[in-house]
């Protein structure tokens, strides 16, 4: 299993963030929901708020997001 997530963060206008992830943390519409490395396949809607983005050698990153998907 892996440890880390490949991950891409994109906006209509561009790429905000492109790498691995030791997990993330995101407003789904009806909640907010929090993936793992070797979550199964999932998809959803994002609704309103913070996305926040554990990085493997310690720290985040948040971001807004206002909809969407993941």
């Amino acid at each position: 299993m892996a440890s880390t997530l490949s991950l891409r963060l994109v906006s209509p206008e561009k790429e905000v963030f492109s790498g691995d992830a030791a997990s993330l943390v995101a407003p789904a519409w009806d909640g907010m929901v929090r993936i793992l490395p070797g979550h199964a396949a999932y998809i959803t809607l994002l609704g309103h708020g913070e996305l926040a983005i554990d990085l493997p050698g310690g720290g985040s990153e948040t971001y807004y997001v206002a909809g969407g998907v993941l």
